[in-house]
């Protein structure tokens, strides 16, 4: 939820219009891994991020824990942890709605936005070698657990990458 076509991560809002600028605990509570949301921060501004995953935390006392949301905030995989009793101060869900004014369906087949081919690569492979060169997926089609938005692959396939090396260097 959330996805915008006109943000990467790690981009500063552009417009209020483009985050629910007021949310109830219950829209900021609602977040699930892989949401889209503009994150507050150290300098005041918004920027938009994804949810990489929800976890607890201990509060300073040791003796309770508090539930936290860890945001990917660039394409570098930095992250931003924000606790519980921050979400309402520091998370915007991000709005899709689009303004009236930006939302004219276009009337002729000239005006439709032309499609741009989607090309990926299977890997048939079940093997953990098997690095596939090419990794895309339909952001118009519905996002599932099935369908990730963050990948570690290139950081598995460096490690890979490293253990035959020293392996072959071992022989």
């Amino acid at each position: 939820r959330g996805f915008r076509s006109d943000y990467i991560l790690g981009d500063f809002v552009r417009s209020p219009s483009h985050m629910i600028a007021d949310p109830t605990s219950q829209d900021i509570s609602s977040l699930q891994k892989h949401d889209f949301a503009f994150i507050k921060r150290s300098n005041g501004s918004y920027s938009y991020a994804i949810l990489a995953f929800r976890s607890f935390m201990p509060i300073k006392d040791g003796t309770r824990i508090e539930e936290c949301m860890t945001f990917v905030m660039k394409e570098n995989g930095s992250t931003k942890i924000i606790r519980e009793r921050s979400w309402s101060e520091f998370v915007r869900p991000a709005s899709v709605k689009i303004p009236r004014n930006q939302a004219a369906p276009a009337t002729s087949p000239e005006e439709q936005p032309k499609q741009i081919p989607l090309y990926s690569q299977e890997v048939c492979n079940e093997s953990s070698d098997v690095i596939p060169n090419l990794i895309a997926f339909d952001s118009t089609k519905t996002l599932d657990d099935e369908c990730s938005l963050i990948s570690s692959v290139s950081d598995r396939a460096r490690a890979m990458m490293r253990r035959n090396y020293a392996y072959q260097k071992q022989r």
